[in-house]
């Protein structure tokens, strides 16, 4: 192997390059002094520094590749079941490890080539053979001591995470992944994927990288404390049922593509992200879209949600949606409160959005603006934000039976209280319509960036071939009439 084609990780190990990444030093090296000086000039000439910097990207990418193509060879000799896994943590369906080395060696070379950022995945369960556990080292990890829960195969990445992984015992049928609340633990279920060495960890920027490599120290059983606590802890079949099946993105995106509010809502960062499925729910519900299928997949697409990150996040979206945060939170609270008070007689329950046993409101007890809970009216609308978190049932609120709300005192109030409220949403409304031009504005530069940065990116591959091509060319000639 050429020294000079070769590079060292960051544990000593030494890579090798592609063939394509080292075909221009190839030719370079060829070159004497002089002739090496006059191809440098020549080509710094005609390229300026952004051609050069995303040569450098490209240059970074292909390295990361075959470091990428050495790691998924040890896991697949392993019998570890992989997945490419994109920035988005999507799987990539173009990859697959069935087929030779050489082929899918070349599709992740190519797929590198065109920008495209690619990690790792492997499957947990019975299809690698594997239980994995993720710690928090600053968290509160198990009240034992380490070597009594630990692996002897461990992976970080930072200095905030840390993968355990243990061989799955025989005949032993892993739950659902979820998380052991107390302690910050998540443990990876029956088919989950988790990424792998040396894919980059979004949460802390880092990549992952081995402490114990699985082909230096095989993950071993996992000790009976830990057994013990999984099998105590572990869902029920209730919250183990299986997935439904969520529409892909592109059975998602041709209904919203003609709608920007949506676009811009899937853009539009939150303070939580319950914040940020409810305003996305709002737009949702604004242009008609009520199917819940379609809704369950554009939220559980949506990039800034956490839903994918969580054990069984489909039931909590599901949640979401069946509390009625659809069907009573986007009609909008004042023709909603106007409806029910002509359809429903004064002292008769009105049921809440959710319909939920134990949620219903009765009309007598609505609070008073004055107490600080006109907003959860308000709240009804297109600007809606709940501090509910799903699965949390909050009390309904009490009130003194001493202040009966009937008669023409009670119009009075609800007028003050729809003042406030209108005041409020006016309020909250010009300054997401704001905000939605801004965001809007950016998301379109940045689709015309992107698109010229794929089209000027695609030219510069040309043109460098172009280029090396005819200085090959040029010095084959100085060689001719030089002999």
């Amino acid at each position: 192997m050429n020294p000079e084609d070769t590079w060292v990780g960051h544990r000593g190990q030494v890579f090798s390059a592609s063939p394509k990444s080292t075909r221009a030093s190839t030719m370079l090296n060829e070159l004497d002094g002089n002739d090496q000086e006059d191809f440098l000039h020549n080509i710094c000439g005609k390229i300026q520094e952004e051609e050069f910097c995303r040569i450098l990207d490209l240059r970074k990418n292909l390295q990361f590749s075959d470091v990428l193509i050495q790691y998924m060879s040890h896991y697949l000799n392993l019998g570890w079941h992989l997945a490419a896994v994109n920035s988005q943590n999507r799987v990539n369906q173009f990859l697959d490890f069935q087929e030779p080395k050489e082929t899918w060696s070349e599709k992740l070379i190519e797929l590198s080539l065109d920008g495209i950022e690619l990690n790792v995945g492997v499957r947990t369960g019975s299809a690698s053979g594997l239980l994995v556990i993720e710690v928090h080292k600053q968290g509160r990890v198990f009240p034992f001591r380490r070597g009594d829960w630990s692996s002897e195969c461990v992976a970080e990445a930072g200095a905030q995470l840390e993968q355990h992984y243990y061989e799955l015992p025989e005949g032993w049928q892993l739950p659902a992944s979820f998380l052991l609340e107390p302690f910050e633990v998540k443990v990876f279920g029956e088919g989950n994927l988790v990424m792998a060495p040396p894919s980059l960890e979004p949460r802390t920027q880092a990549n992952w990288r081995w402490l114990k490599p699985p082909w230096d120290s095989a993950p071993s059983q996992p000790p009976p404390v830990l057994r013990k606590i999984i099998e105590v802890t572990a869902p029920g079949p209730d919250s183990c049922r299986s997935a439904p099946v969520i529409p892909s993105w592109e059975k998602i995106y041709p209904a919203i593509a003609s709608h920007p509010t949506v676009l811009q809502a899937l853009m539009n960062p939150a303070a939580s992200p319950e914040i940020y499925y409810q305003h996305l729910l709002a737009a949702a519900g604004a242009i008609g879209l009520k199917e819940p299928d379609l809704l369950l997949g554009l939220l559980w697409h949506a990039p800034l949600g956490d839903a994918r990150d969580r054990p069984q996040g489909w039931q909590y979206l599901q949640q979401l949606l069946n509390r009625g945060v659809l069907a009573g939170r986007l009609q909008g609270g004042r023709s909603q409160a106007d409806e029910s008070d002509q359809s429903k007689a004064p002292g008769e329950p009105i049921r809440a959005i959710s319909q939920e046993p134990g949620r219903g409101v009765d009309s007598h007890h609505c609070p008073r603006p004055g107490e600080g809970d006109y907003c959860r009216r308000a709240s009804s609308g297109p600007t809606a934000i709940s501090s509910e978190w799903p699965g949390d049932a909050q009390p309904a609120p009490s009130h003194k039976p001493g202040n009966p709300r009937y008669g023409n005192g009670d119009a009075g109030d609800s007028w003050q209280e729809f003042v406030k409220a209108s005041q409020e949403n006016l309020i909250v409304e010009r300054r997401r319509y704001e905000a939605m031009i801004y965001e809007l504005g950016k998301l379109k530069v940045w689709q015309e960036i992107c698109k010229q940065e794929r089209r000027e990116n695609k030219s510069l591959n040309l043109k460098l071939e172009a280029q090396l091509a005819r200085e090959v060319d040029y010095l084959r000639t100085l060689l001719k009439i030089n002999a």
